[in-house]
């Protein structure tokens, strides 16, 4: 069958192809051995070989970037690995793009959860070199031509996320979550949820800015702010660990959180997080005012997901209120927030093996 592809927000269909990033599933015969994408007056895109196809389409240039480790805490193998990546930073701009991650990385690993993981994480730098410097603009059609093809729209700053990732799979196949820092002067930033991929720009705020987009990157956290002013009944919040949405097609009935609140560590849900009938934990988090510490509700979860990747047989969740646990049988010291959840993978194979949950001591 044929399939023709439309932009969901416009209706249109695609005019260029390089210009979107999005995920096909097809249907195909058993018989079938090739899927060819084809452009609109016909010529071949794309051919993937069903029967061998490729971990991830890669462009076909293969650039000698330089990789280097700038926090080297353990073997790649069982460490959390962050990694950088700069976009818009020509040649000769690359002192400049190495002070940025400096930047951003001293004050990310000095803030909670990353802080309490700091013997955990690895860092690695890709010295990524773009042919001009910025990002493409288009509230005012000014293209750019950068290595990972950065985009504004007014409000998202994006890259083309299958680059980022073939460009981190070649040279470091072992990441676990990408940061991008744009050589770009206006405010903004942009993650999608679970993607594993942070994007900001570069200027005063990028620490604050990284580390608000990691929260959606890595936990799927949600914004928090009150841009917008609808009520929202259709959308699941059931995915996002810091919102309640009381008129949810899931039906939810008490905040994801709610164990914290009977413990007295948080008061009620506060209305107002994206749409004005959610709520969200606290009045202020980072998710909020990127400025602000991550709440409790939001460490926890970005916590939860940094655990899964570290391959050691223990980890530690640090914090007030917490109690050790000692599991006899294969030792391993266990420090768990009250309120809080840990999953344990024991053999390193990033399957959870022991789940345990502190109600109280």
């Amino acid at each position: 069958p044929s399939y023709i592809f439309y932009d969901s927000e416009t209706g249109h269909g695609i005019k260029d192809i390089t210009k979107v990033t999005f995920r096909i599933v097809l249907p195909y015969k058993k018989e079938s051995k090739i899927i060819v994408i084809l452009d609109r007056e016909g010529n071949t895109k794309l051919e993937v070989d069903i029967l061998n196809p490729p971990k991830t389409l890669k462009s076909a240039k293969s650039p000698s970037w330089t990789v280097e480790e700038i926090i080297h805490k353990g073997l790649f193998t069982q460490m959390y690995n962050i990694v950088f990546m700069g976009d818009g930073y020509v040649a000769s701009a690359m002192n400049k793009y190495s002070d940025d991650v400096t930047n951003v990385v001293n004050y990310l690993l000095s803030i909670p959860p990353y802080s309490d993981y700091v013997n955990y994480i690895n860092v690695w730098k890709i010295n990524v070199i773009s042919n001009q410097s910025g990002a493409d603009d288009y509230t005012t059609n000014t293209y750019i031509d950068t290595a990972l093809g950065s985009w504004w729209n007014g409000v998202v700053l994006g890259i083309y996320d299958d680059k980022a990732i073939a460009t981190a799979e070649n040279l470091i196949p072992k990441y676990d979550t990408i940061i991008v820092l744009v050589n770009f002067s206006t405010y903004s930033g942009g993650a999608a949820p679970g993607s594993n991929i942070a994007v900001s720009y570069n200027g005063f705020a990028a620490p604050s800015t990284t580390t608000h987009e990691m929260g959606h990157s890595i936990a799927l956290l949600n914004d928090e702010y009150d841009s917008n002013p609808f009520i929202s009944t259709t959308y699941s919040a059931s995915s996002r660990p810091n919102v309640y949405n009381p008129g949810s097609p899931d039906y939810e009935k008490y905040p994801k959180w709610q164990n914290l609140i009977d413990l007295g560590l948080l008061g009620l849900p506060v209305p107002g997080c994206f749409y004005s009938n959610w709520y969200r934990p606290t009045s202020n988090c980072k998710m909020r005012f990127s400025s602000d510490p991550y709440c409790l509700v939001c460490r926890q979860a970005i916590a939860s997901e940094i655990i899964r990747y570290i391959r050691l047989p223990g980890v530690s969740n640090i914090g007030t209120n917490s109690v050790t646990i000692i599991i006899s049988s294969n030792p391993i010291t266990l420090q768990l927030q009250i309120g809080g959840e840990k999953e344990i993978d024991i053999d390193g194979d990033r399957m959870k093996d022991i789940y345990f949950k502190l109600n109280k001591i």
